[in-house]
Order: C-alpha cells, then structure tokens, then sequence
C-alpha cells in the first residue's frame, strides 16, 4: 500500500477522533496546527542574464575574446555564445589538433566569461558551395577528434549543430546533395553521437533533418531528457520569422506549414531550440513574433547588429515601459517569477517543516539543461543545504501558476533564531557549483544574491522552546511518510514500542484512534500505554507515532 493511501486512511482517522469528542489542535508544540508565514514577491522586469537563455553572440574560434564577452553579459543579458569553427585550412588533412588547442582555448575564455557554448564546425562560413572534404571518412575523423574537446567541457557546453556540411555547415550546396542525401545525414549524426556526451543536444538545421535520423517518431515527456537519439536531437533555424517556409527550412513535401509549426513546439518542448533572424518581413511583425516565439518554445536569438529585424523590434514599443527588443531579449527561454512562499512559522528542532511555493515561467521557452533545486538556510556562518527531488525543466511555460510543496526535517541541534531561506537552482557539475553565473535566477525584486547565485525567500524561525525531535539532518523528507528518520515500507524496530495502546494483546486501527484522541485531549496515558504507543523509540508522543502505527497495521 503506497504513502498516499495511508496518508488518506490517517486524515480519516484524525477526522474520527475529532468526531467522537476531541477538541481541535491544542496550542502544544508536537500536537498544534502549524502556523505559517506567507511572503508575496514582486516581478522583476530588468534585464538581466541567465544561464542557457537570452541572446547569443557569434564569434569564430579565432576571435573569441572574454573581455568582449564580459561586456555583452552586462549590457545586453548575453549568456550563450554559437562559437563557429572553420575548419576550411584541413579541407585536405586529416589532422586538425592544431585547431582543437584554438578550440579548447575559446572555451576557456567563455568560461571565464560565465557563458555556455553551441558549437557548429564548417569549412566555410561563406557562401561557397561544395566546401566540405570529397571524403566522407575524413569528415568523420575530423568529428572523431573533437571528443575530448566536448567531454571537457561538458558543463558549458549547451549544443552541438551538425555542421560540417555545405556553407554555415547548414546542410545544403553541399557535395553530398541539396539537401544533404539521407545515408550522410545519419553517418554524421551517429558520428556526433558518440562523441558528443549525452547531456548535451545535437542540433540539426531542419525539422525534416531530425525526422530523418529518428525514423519519425514523436517526443514525449516520458522519453524527453533522456538518452535516446529522439531525445538527444533537435534543431534550429537560422531563418526563422523570414518567409512561409523560412527558407527552406520547412522543407518537408509531406507536411504544411502548419504542421511543421505543430512538430516544433512539440519538439522543441524538450529539446532547446535557437535561431537567427534578418529579412525584415511581416512574419517578424510584433504579433506575428509574438505568437511564433511563444510557439516554437524559443531558447536564444542571435542579436547581430547586421540584422534589419533588430533595428526593427528596436524601434517598436512593446508597452510604455521597454521596446519589443527589449520585451523579447526578457522573455527568451524560461523566466521563472516567484509569486509566494508559505513555511511553517516555529519550526522545532529535529522536527519537520513544509515549502509550499507558487511560480510561473513567463519565458517563451523552458528550462534545457539540468539543474539541482536545493533549499538552503543560512545563519552566520552557518550553511544548511537540502537537495530537492524536483525537476525544474518541467516547469512548463503554458502550465500557468506552477505549485510545489516540500518537506523538510531539521537537526534536532539546530540553533534557535532565525534563519534566511534561500532557493537555488544550480549547476549539476562540480565545477561551476558555486559559479554564480550558471545558477539561475529568479524574476523578482530583491531576491537575487549575486555572491552565492541563490534566491532568497524569507526569514523563518527555528524554536528555543519545546522538546526537540529526533532528525539528524537537514534533507527533503516524504510529507506522507510515516515520521521523522522511517521509511515508506515498514516501522521503526529498534526500541520502538508495539503498537497495542489499548492493551488487547492486538495492534488494530483502533490504537491509532486512541492516541490521535489522546494527542489531540491532551489526555495522559498510563506508563504501558506511553510504551506501546512510542513506535519511534524517541520517548515522545506525536502524529507521527499514530502513523506508523496505521501504517504497521496496513502494510
């Protein structure tokens, strides 16, 4: 019998022990009702930068610079960085290390930056057809060599495109076809595959592209994240809100327009999704933008200064308050906005506490890449860190108000006073852990630590008064668990006591009845009575000892 129905059957029971004549909640410590703090936030609407969304900037390997980088991140949000690699002087080799070490030195100069890298290699970034090496096996040797490369920098790396043919590495005036013949398309994908880690998407240039590779199939939030190629493949469009089949990238005879929309905002619900913008045309018109944006799940643009739609979204007025540039550069990817926070007001030491928070993501887009949710308290010098079993990319931006509740035990050494709760989202990798530049901040006033890349909530309190609990730990915990430090599948053993407060040599459900009645009177129980009721063996009495032992009778 799961948690969820023994947590039904024990509201039940608490209901019956009030119906045959027990007073509500008394003002105890173990036995009241919690009070709660609730704080309201207010929505940010500056621009600021987050990991893996906004604006991107495009440089060749050559002409990365951090110092460039650093400037765009203040004044422009700027996160993420398309760096491009020509790999045009090996068209006729097939050893190309001297352009890795250019390459790994790119990378070290957008870390330093606090950016994240999409990666596309060509042998040209011009327009000139036929670029490529005429031999197959060399393009996949030079793939081949660029694993560690990727490996190494797993933790900034946001995507990897295709590349490598025709110009842009787009997949067309290519020497293997316009578009690029199917059998090519899968050896270059199964190359980047193995080589590219699985944390990481693989982007290609057309939705037909990766209907092509996966065989067709459709992406579901089951499979979505995972390791599968139809998870680990999306694409982007680097002509997107130009003409009705952007050209060409909606290249599919098989589907409309529309359908080809339809796939993408499935597609792309999942997978992050990037492109860039120039023709200036009426599908760029603010409306226009608007609802293709939000459809197409939009993680980055390009902000090119070459771009007749930038000047163009400049020079629109989205509200008295920012241009449509300004609204779009805000609302790329996800924009988490906290709108309350509710905690219990006293929380006891070695005892438990619940989170409720309410959010929305107003983004376009959703979160891509992972991240550890953890709630942190902070006193002094004193640090408390509980990860939580959440995961943020699934807070979805057509899902409205995003509710969440958790649960919480504190050590029962815990120091009374008060605490500051904070919030984080931060990266999985060791190695940007405490970067507060890959942590990802909330849209609101007032709650952002740039030190330590949390989001503060609020102040609670821990009790100096009452008898702590038994908790060891701050950690998330089962609300419908059965008590502090047991587990799901069957009561405390060690000194716990057995059940039978009644005393009729049985355990039945009318134990539980008889100490929830007695907890919530205030009734004391017999010394045999307090022993066969202490399950916990912690040598106090609470609803969490009534709950193991319903839970001890129904499992």
């Amino acid at each position: 019998m799961n948690g969820r129905r023994i947590g039904r059957i024990f509201g039940m029971l608490l209901l019956s022990a009030a119906l045959l004549g027990a007073p509500a909640y008394s003002a105890s410590s173990e036995t009241a009702a919690a009070e709660t703090r609730t704080f309201h936030y207010e929505e940010d609407t500056s621009l600021f930068p987050n990991p893996e969304r906004g604006w991107y900037n495009i440089a060749e390997v050559d002409a990365v610079r951090a110092s460039s980088m650093t400037s765009n991140k203040t004044e422009e949000g700027v996160s993420l960085l398309l760096m491009e690699a020509d790999l045009g002087e090996f068209v006729n080799s097939d050893d190309i290390s001297d352009k890795i070490a250019r390459i790994e030195n790119a990378f070290d100069a957008a870390r330093s930056a606090g950016y994240s890298v999409i990666f596309r290699a060509g042998y040209t970034f011009e327009k000139i057809e036929n670029p490529e090496p005429e031999d197959l096996g060399r393009i996949l040797g030079h793939i081949a060599q660029l694993e560690d490369v990727f490996r190494d920098n797993e933790d900034i790396l946001f995507a990897v495109q295709a590349g490598f043919l025709g110009p842009w590495g787009e997949w067309h005036s290519s020497y293997y076809g316009d578009p690029i013949r199917d059998d090519v398309q899968k050896d270059v994908v199964d190359a980047l595959l193995d080589v590219v880690p699985e944390s990481v998407t693989i982007q290609l240039r057309r939705p037909v592209f990766v209907r092509t590779v996966n065989g067709g199939a459709t992406l579901t939030a089951e499979e979505a994240f995972g390791t599968s190629l139809l998870a680990r493949v999306g694409y982007h469009n680097d002509a997107i809100l130009s003409t009705e089949d952007d050209y060409g990238t909606y290249s599919d005879e098989n589907y409309t327009r529309q359908q080809e929309l339809d796939w993408t905002s499935n597609h792309t619900r999942y997978t992050p999704f990037i492109g860039e913008t120039g023709v200036v045309t009426e599908y760029s018109d603010m409306d226009n933008a608007l609802e293709l944006l939000d459809m197409m799940n939009i993680q980055s643009m390009s902000n090119s200064t070459w771009s007749g739609v930038m000047k163009k979204w400049k020079d629109i007025d989205y509200d008295d308050q920012m241009s449509f540039y300004g609204y779009v550069a805000r609302t790329l990817g996800y924009k988490f906005v906290l709108k309350s926070a509710e905690v219990t007001d006293e929380i006891v030491p070695g005892e438990s506490f619940t989170l409720s928070l309410e959010l929305e993501n107003e983004g376009f887009g959703n979160l891509m890449k992972a991240k550890d949710l953890e709630v942190v308290l902070k006193k002094g010098t004193e640090t408390l860190t509980a990860r939580v079993d959440e995961d943020a990319r699934f807070w979805d931006d057509e899902s409205g108000a995003i509710e969440k509740a958790f649960t919480f035990s504190v050590p029962q050494d815990m120091a009374p006073g008060e605490w500051t709760m904070y919030l984080g989202l931060t990266s999985t990798f060791d190695t940007l852990k405490a970067n507060p530049a890959y942590s990802v901040r909330f849209a609101n006033v007032g709650v952002w630590d740039a030190e330590s890349g949390l989001n503060k909530l609020g102040e609670i309190t821990i009790s100096a008064s009452g008898a702590p609990g038994s908790a060891e730990r701050f950690e998330q915990i089962d609300a419908e668990g059965g008590g502090q430090g047991g587990s799901d599948d069957e009561p405390p053993a060690d000194g716990g006591g057995s059940g039978d407060v009644d005393g009729d040599g049985i355990t039945t459900i009318s134990d539980a009845v008889a100490l929830i009645a007695a907890l919530l009177n205030g009734q004391e129980l017999t010394g045999a009575q307090f022993a066969a009721a202490d399950m916990d063996g912690d040598g106090r009495l609470t609803m969490s000892d009534a709950m193991w032992i319903v839970q001890k009778v129904l499992l």
